[in-house]
Formats: structure tokens, C-alpha cells, sequence
């Protein structure tokens, strides 16, 4: 695994459920710019490695290996595929995917920035509260929410799904 030169990341603010006792926080980001994963401590370490030449399997471990030698144990709750044929498969185990193209995702890149300016343009003129744009990695979908101050009635109780918000219609 390659290290790099720590940056600087001291202003930046951190949910805390990935903060440590310490106050130490780590984000994960996939520059697919440079083609590599960025794992980044608020306190300044750094750990990246590229993203071409990794099974699903190899990707896996070297993510965890990379968490682990900052200082973060985790373990995916769900260590497998969301909503694909494959699913029961675990992440540790799948050595049969394995494909990174870096010109199609510098393409799919430029796409998903290009919707994000039209999201956020959609979003400005509205006057009620907005996400930021967001990216769902288990369906590539991109997307922004509006939220009204409309006050929404819970559904009755026998139709409600335990766990499940209560929606607007």
C-alpha cells in the first residue's frame, strides 16, 4: 500500500459517528481524477492506493487494511453487495470482478459534475430546505431533495411499516 504526503484538513468538519474518542475522524473519498482511493484523518495522515488492478476482494481488503493502519477498525455492517444478483457473495471473497476502466469513469466523472451543476441550479430557486447533491453508489443515481415545512399526519398505525418514516404524498 502506498502512502502519501499528509493534507492539510483541519477546517473540515466530520459527522461525528466516525470520530474516535481522540476526536480523530477519517473520510474516504474516490478521486477519479487521479484514479486512486483517498483516505484521509482530520488529523492530517493520509493513505491512497489506486483503484485500477483490484478484484472487489483485493479492493476490500486493502480499504480495511487502510482504515486499520490509520487507526479506524471498521468493518462494513453488511460486507456485500446491495441489491445485485451476486449479493450473498461477500466482498472478501469476490475475486471474479475485477474491471476499472479510467477513461470510462473519467467520462461518467464529467457526466456526474455536469448533473450536479443542473441539480444545484434546480435547487437554488427553491425557497424551503434542500440537500446537497448526493450520489447513491449501490444505483449510480444522483440526486437532490426538497423538503417543505408541510406538517405530514402519521399513517394510521396498521399500515405504517415498523422502522419505515412516515412520508408526504
Amino acid at each position: 500500500m502506498e502512502r502519501t504526503v499528509p493534507s492539510d484538513r483541519a477546517g473540515h468538519h466530520h459527522p461525528p459517528d466516525r470520530a474516535r474518542a481522540d476526536g480523530d475522524s477519517v473520510t474516504i473519498d474516490f478521486d477519479l481524477v487521479a484514479h486512486r482511493l483517498v483516505l484521509r484523518t482530520l488529523s492530517g495522515r493520509e493513505v491512497s492506493f489506486p483503484l485500477a488492478g483490484h478484484s472487489v476482494a483485493r479492493f476490500y481488503r486493502d480499504t480495511t487494511a487502510a482504515l486499520d493502519s490509520l487507526g479506524f477498525a471498521l468493518e462494513p455492517a453488511l460486507p456485500h453487495p446491495f441489491d445485485l444478483p451476486d449479493a450473498g457473495r461477500p466482498f472478501a471473497e469476490d475475486d471474479e470482478h475485477h474491471s476499472y476502466d479510467p477513461e470510462a469513469v473519467g467520462r461518467y466523472w464529467v457526466i456526474l459534475s455536469q448533473v450536479a451543476l443542473l441539480l444545484e441550479r434546480y435547487a437554488a430557486g427553491y425557497s424551503g430546505k434542500t440537500s446537497p447533491v448526493h450520489h447513491f453508489w449501490h444505483t449510480f443515481d444522483i440526486a437532490v431533495s426538497r423538503f417543505s415545512d408541510r406538517v405530514v399526519e402519521p399513517a394510521p398505525a396498521s399500515t405504517r411499516s415498523p422502522g419505515r418514516p412516515t412520508r408526504a404524498r
